[in-house]
């Protein structure tokens, strides 16, 4: 009868995943400084793995091998519906590749300029180009940018380009396959720590989803959100208080053995792919203790970092109650050392949806201080960083004049969702050559008017009609935004090798990728 019982309570350890689930990494390393390792152990020198559990595994490839001359890369969700083109970026509607055809109602995007004519122009003294691509000088984004980075030309301004993409979107971030984490790793763009961070414990690290014929376990990303979470996934110091290193290494050794026994042993209850993907979680972390230090990973070693997201006199910690803040700091640090490849932080609050501009422009404005210090932490440590700016939908403004709402600055109050005039935006930081990115394009696709009788003020969408990228869906637009980032290497003739499709590429292999290219071979290596 007892070992009746240890046998079902074995098959529940190894079947039962709710009540007992099999340790991920990031479980492993917040769990194993508890209980058993709290006293001086002494650990036998030979695994329980035996070499038929081994050989089980022999075809799985663990290897994250980063590619030093690839940029790092942050991905920031403006979770519920952000707006990009318009307000924060000057969007134009010609096909020039340009920001410059500004003939057009700009109230339709947010803009109230000039809200008390028939027509809302642009005041183009209000245009901003100091970071290459075109701002409006009353952006929020932009004024939290530059309250880290400083107004006008400077080292840091001039280091920094970008492109924004026209687009439409679907106002839920889930459906909305714009996240390239997985092939950005399959290009090599990983750490030599992991492949990618994110703020949720998601296939992509945030609420987007990565296009599906892109997912690899091996890439999944760390959730990571603040100091304490980075602890918890570098606890090895709790281990490394009471043992010696021989020790610690035998310990991860048994520990990496048992779990490895454990999941061949159950093979039968897992698929292929969470089985491989375990099989290297269990690896790691004698690896991790082979190769890094805890101090070394933490951000309090990087001084660029610290003074970047600590500028004197500047709270930008508390202010407006930040809540992303110390991501952006922990991020930073991981990607600009390349610890980690890629990074997606998702930043909620974004849907603009209480009547006001004081809101928006306040989330607006702290992703902007959250950028600015990026900006100034790359820049400052010699490295290249490209950041990507994507949202669920968007938001438009009331188009009858008559019923249009304005705030105290004359600024237009969103009225609702339009996923119809949303964008993306790639921002590159020339931080290692410290100036401007070679920049092709600063706009990709257009927007147009939707004339009715019935508008006061423009009906402003982006056109699906004359945008490649658009009109293959979300995953177009992916594939669009992975293709710049090749360009930027001056890889961009692998697109297919390294993503499986090239929506530019026809089928008798003529490419119209030239009429999409933002970026050249900024960072190509000789």
């Amino acid at each position: 009868m007892k070992n009746k019982k240890i046998h079902q309570r074995i098959e529940e350890h190894y079947t039962n995943t709710t009540k007992h689930p099999i340790l991920t990494r990031r479980d492993f390393f917040s769990r194993w400084g508890k209980g058993a390792i709290a006293s001086s152990l002494v650990i036998p020198g030979v695994g329980m793995a035996s070499a038929e559990t081994e050989d089980h595994f022999s075809s799985v490839n663990c290897d994250v091998t980063p590619n030093l001359d690839l940029t790092s890369v942050c991905i920031v969700e403006m979770g519920g519906g952000g707006h990009i083109a318009g307000t924060n970026f000057i969007v134009g509607q010609g096909t020039d590749g340009t920001q410059d055809d500004l003939d057009y109602d700009v109230r339709g995007v947010g803009i109230g300029d000039d809200h008390l004519g028939v027509k809302g122009d642009v005041d183009e003294s209000k245009i901003d180009n100091s970071l290459g691509i075109k701002m409006h000088s009353d952006s929020a984004l932009l004024e939290g940018i530059q309250s880290i980075i400083g107004t006008g030309s400077n080292k840091y301004s001039n280091a920094v380009d970008g492109c924004l993409f026209c687009t439409t979107t679907f106002d839920d971030t889930h459906t909305n396959q714009l996240n390239i984490t997985y092939w950005l790793a399959n290009v090599g763009c990983v750490g030599n720590f992991g492949a990618a961070l994110g703020t949720k414990p998601t296939k992509s690290g945030g609420v987007s989803v990565p296009p599906s014929i892109a997912i690899n376990s091996k890439y999944l990303p760390v959730p990571v959100n603040n100091e304490d979470g980075l602890r918890k996934l570098l606890e090895i110091n709790r281990l490394a208080n009471k043992q010696t290193t021989q020790d610690q290494g035998k310990l991860l050794k048994l520990i990496e053995d048992l779990n490895i026994n454990g999941l061949y042993q159950r093979r039968d209850k897992f698929s292929d792919s969470l089985k491989n993907r375990l099989y290297c979680d269990y690896k790691i972390p004698r690896r991790v203790l082979e190769s890094f230090t805890v101090e070394e990973l933490l951000v309090a070693s990087d001084g660029f970092v610290q003074n970047a997201f600590s500028p004197s006199g500047v709270d930008i910690s508390m202010e407006n109650s930040n809540s992303s803040f110390e991501t952006f700091k922990i991020f930073s640090h991981l990607l600009n050392e390349k610890y980690f490849g890629v990074g997606t932080i998702y930043c909620p609050g974004f849907d603009y949806h209480d009547g006001t501009r004081d809101f928006p422009d306040s989330k607006d404005r702290d992703l902007g201080k959250n950028l600015g210090a990026l900006i100034k932490s790359t820049v400052d440590s010699g490295k290249n960083l490209v950041v990507i700016l994507i949202t669920d939908g968007g938001v438009g403004t009331t188009i009858k004049t008559e019923a249009a709402s304005y705030d105290d600055n004359g600024k237009i109050i969103w009225s609702g969702d339009r996923g119809t005039s949303s964008g993306v935006v790639m921002l590159v930081i020339n931080g290692e050559g410290g100036s401007k990115v070679e920049t092709v394009k600063r706009q990709i696709g257009k927007i147009k008017y939707i004339p009715s009788s019935s508008y006061e003020i423009a009906n402003m969408q982006t056109d699906t009609q004359d945008h490649s990228l658009t009109s293959n869906g979300d995953i177009g637009l992916a594939n669009g935004v992975f293709a710049n980032y090749l360009a930027l290497h001056g890889l961009e003739g692998d697109l297919e090798t390294y993503a499986g499709i090239d929506v530019f590429t026809d089928s008798s292999g003529n490419s119209v990728f030239e009429d999409y290219r933002a970026f050249g071979p900024t960072f190509k290596k000789a």
